[in-house]
């Protein structure tokens, strides 16, 4: 149960914020803000990467970490999840660029961070900060069966 609850925990943050809004875009054509929610990321996300903008692949480190966690893996965890945690990161560099957001050729940039964005940010930490605290704790603890 000690290694589950963080995991849980995580878990839950991470489907939250594919349920809340994310990214509050402002669309250049029309001065309008349009929310996207996570789960319309999650799906455009990838796509990103022609714009120079890693952090949606920052799901795939997250979801290996959660792994290494469950298999105690507390060393790999912790690297993997870092790493994930600093792709994520490269999500603060959109707010300098254009991004086309139709076929006309409008542009929108990117206005505001909304709450999804925090909760997947505290998601992908909780994996780092667990297995940093286990290693921390010592062999004793991390050899511990939950």
């Amino acid at each position: 149960m000690n290694r589950l609850m963080p995991m849980l925990g995580s878990l839950m943050l991470y489907g939250l914020s594919l349920a809340l809004p994310t990214f509050g875009f402002l669309y250049l054509n029309t001065n309008t803000v349009n929310i996207w929610h996570g789960i319309e990321v999650l799906v455009m996300g990838s796509l990103a990467i022609f714009y120079k903008q890693i952090g949606w692949y920052a799901n795939m480190t997250y979801f290996v970490a959660v792994g290494l966690l469950w298999f105690r893996k507390w060393r790999s965890a912790a690297i993997v999840g870092l790493i994930g945690l600093l792709i994520a990161l490269n999500t603060l560099l959109m707010f300098g660029q254009e991004f086309p957001h139709n076929g006309a050729g409008h542009l929108m940039r990117l206005q505001s961070l909304e709450a999804g964005f925090y909760c997947w940010i505290v998601g992908l930490s909780i994996p780092v900060l667990w297995s940093g605290w286990t290693l921390l704790q010592g062999p004793k603890q991390s050899e511990r069966r939950s």
